[in-house]
């Protein structure tokens, strides 16, 4: 059952990642110069990258002890 539970959370997760990168990727389809919109990219998918970092980091403790 926990497994069950935390595949789901995970394949939520995976979704909401995906979500937000493709919304990162097509917002930046402007008229601005190349240059300056691949550093606001490369900007936009770090700081979206950053809270993913620290669920992982938050979440697995918790998925060692539902594992074992």
């Amino acid at each position: 059952m926990t497994e069950a539970i935390l595949g789901l959370l995970a394949t939520v997760a995976f979704a909401v990642l995906v979500v937000m990168l493709v919304a990162a990727c097509t917002s930046h389809r402007s008229r601005r110069d190349a240059a300056v919109r691949a550093i606001s990219l490369l900007w936009e998918l770090v700081w979206s990258a950053i809270p993913w970092v620290i669920m992982i980091a938050a979440a697995a403790p918790s998925v060692v002890s539902i594992m074992r």
